[in-house]
């Protein structure tokens, strides 16, 4: 969701970067990178750790708190949908293709942006609350697939985390990659978004193709 769907990542970014700060000490780039696609828990203790603090002497329910409490106040603010995303979803569910949405992010505060992007779109929706391990844990990949009734293999993942494609790679999914960055070297059996499209962006994509990337990418698996 975040980062493919919706662009939010930015968002997260301005949360986690002010969670660092009070913390003593803000994230580089790079840390802030490690963060990306990952649960509360990873961003916090390494904030903590990165300001000289052990995870265990701090309120982490605060922290948390005081996280989710911005990040929702920004997506309110600001959130919005990713060039030729809303097009693409409207024409896989006319279509009757079954679409979940699997996300790290709780549901206390994905329910924003299930909003904005459509949750009625979408068969079932898995959050990273919901689930004994996050990504790049494949546990949210496997519920997600067991709700709409579809062997892993069945199903063609967007992911833009290095997370995310970890997880969705382990529970035996077919999956197209599109970070940020055209230089991450992606995980093996990972098809890159770009070599498909010549983008990471959703203008232009259809039903039709995303069915034909299907089977592109089982082909290259």
């Amino acid at each position: 969701m975040d980062g493919t769907l919706v662009d939010s990542e930015p968002l997260w970014g301005e949360a986690t970067y002010a969670m660092s700060e009070a913390l003593g000490k803000r994230f580089t780039l790079e840390q802030r990178m490690q963060t990306v696609g990952t649960n509360f828990d990873f961003t916090f203790e390494l904030a903590a750790r990165n300001g000289g603090h052990d995870p265990k002497d701090l309120d982490r329910d605060y922290w948390r708190s005081t996280m989710y409490s911005t990040v929702m106040r920004l997506m309110r603010e600001k959130l919005t949908l990713r060039p030729g995303v809303r097009e693409l979803l409207t024409d896989l569910h006319r279509q009757s293709v079954p679409m979940a949405i699997a996300t790290n992010t709780e549901r206390l505060v994905a329910e924003a942006p299930f909003e904005v992007i459509g949750e009625e779109l979408f068969a079932t929706t898995v959050c990273g609350n919901e689930v004994r391990a996050p990504k790049p844990a494949p546990d949210m990949y496997l519920k997600a697939a067991g709700i709409i009734g579809a062997d892993p293999d069945e199903c063609l993942v967007f992911e833009d985390s290095m997370a995310g494609m970890t997880g969705a790679v382990a529970a035996g999914c077919r999956v197209v990659g599109l970070p940020d960055s055209s230089t991450l070297e992606l995980p093996r059996s990972v098809t890159a978004m770009r070599a498909l499209h010549g983008s990471i962006e959703f203008s232009g994509v259809t039903a039709q193709m995303v069915r034909d990337w299907y089977e592109v990418v089982g082909a290259s698996a």
